[in-house]
């Protein structure tokens, strides 16, 4: 189940943020929790806006 988790954890917020928002979420920076599997951003996320992205 973690290997399965860890890419839909990394991949599912790409795609609805781009979608919804028209920003591609940068995640060079997202790194593990020290406890176990959770994944955090650091305090002020960064990206860029997506360029012809249709409307929903």
């Amino acid at each position: 189940m973690v290997q399965l988790g860890h890419p839909a954890r990394l991949w599912s917020p790409v795609p609805a943020c781009t979608i919804v928002h028209g920003i591609v979420p940068d995640l060079h920076r997202m790194h593990g929790s020290d406890g176990g599997p959770a994944l955090r951003l650091p305090a002020s996320p960064t990206g860029w806006y997506a360029d012809g992205v249709p409307q929903a």
